[in-house]
């Protein structure tokens, strides 16, 4: 998370989103080598070279959907890289290995810890100062708080009970609202080739997911 908050000082809201439609073909790859039951089949290596055409369009380009973006910055892609493999392997642990635990108390530690390791981060490398927050920032704070926990929750219980692949079918719409909220609220540009990449990303996730029979859990 701190990775994809990062790489929004190089790419706009709309672009990074776009990217983390990219983290489901990334864990795809992963779940062939460490999960057993995912194999990459023919399907699905399609599905793969067409969400990775589509990354390596959107980085080709130098794509940033910055409207004030003089030149373009590789450290973006980066740590999107990064967290898209952070991510994959977040994933595949969780199914593996925490299958059979209760989604509130997996999710509440998870989140606990989260918060404890980013607070002492940001006091040894920034500090802490609330002083510069606005008296409307706190109630923010307070709904982001809350819909992080509900989206982990969702997230967690999805994948306990459907899978991996299913799990991944989330990352459709936030590329399509963060795109169309940057562009009315923040001036953020949506350019021809944010949109053929999304579309060539979007489509290898579809053909990845396509055909899937789901398992539910009881």
């Amino acid at each position: 998370m701190m990775m994809i908050v990062a790489s929004m000082l190089y790419l706009s809201s709309g672009v990074t989103s776009i990217l983390t439609t990219f983290f489901p073909v990334v864990t795809v790859v992963m779940a062939h080598f460490l999960l057993p039951g995912e194999p990459l089949t023919s399907r699905k290596s399609m599905g793969v070279v067409l969400g990775m055409s589509g990354a390596v369009l959107i980085a080709a380009l130098g794509e940033t959907g910055l409207a004030e973006a003089s030149a373009v910055n590789k450290t973006g892609y980066l740590l999107m890289g990064i967290a898209s493999i952070i991510i994959g392997y977040t994933t595949i642990y969780a199914r593996k290995y925490l299958n059979d635990y209760d989604t509130f108390d997996t999710v509440s530690i998870r989140l606990f810890s989260a918060a404890i390791v980013s607070i002492l981060l940001a006091v040894v490398m920034e500090g802490i100062d609330l002083h510069a927050l606005k008296a409307s920032g706190y109630p923010a704070l307070i709904y982001a708080a809350f819909v992080v926990f509900i989206g982990f929750f969702l997230w967690f219980y999805v994948l306990q009970r459907f899978g991996v692949m299913i799990s991944a079918m989330a990352n459709y719409l936030p590329p399509i609202v963060a795109a169309a909220g940057g562009a009315l609220f923040l001036n953020e540009k949506i350019t021809w080739g944010m949109i053929m990449g999304m579309g060539l990303i979007m489509a290898g996730v579809v053909v990845i997911n396509s055909g899937i029979k789901v398992q539910v859990q009881t």
